[in-house]
This record gives structure tokens, sequence and C-alpha cells, in this order.
């Protein structure tokens, strides 16, 4: 049995419009407000969430609604 999550995560959501877009995770980062691209890191891989104050900065950086 396939242990995917039936909706995709915000970390896969990021990653996957990352790569999209050709972005390093350090450009992702700064969009945030991040300084370290590891942070990105940890929250594409689920071992982090993203605070919810950084969901809009997030979006914009990534170009999504």
């Amino acid at each position: 049995m396939s242990k995917e999550p039936l909706c995709p995560t915000v970390g896969t959501i990021i990653r996957s419009r990352r790569l999209e877009l050709g972005f390093t995770q350090e450009k992702v980062a700064t969009a945030a407000g991040w300084t370290r691209g590891e942070m990105v890191s940890l929250v594409e891989s689920g071992h982090r969430i993203a605070n919810l104050d950084r969901i809009p900065a997030l979006a914009n950086g990534l170009i999504l609604d």
C-alpha cells in the first residue's frame, strides 16, 4: 500500500513549483525571509512546517496565488 498523502503537502507544492521555475532553495528562502536555503529543504522534506505568516511570501516568491 502506498504511503503517499492523498493531498499534496505544502512541502511538495513548494518543491514542485520551485523545480518547475528552476529556482534554487536559496532563492525561495530569500523570498520567504529565511536566511538559509536549508529551511526550504526541511519544509520540502516534511521535517519542518512553514509558519503561516511565511505562506504569502512563499506564494509570492513562487509566483502562486
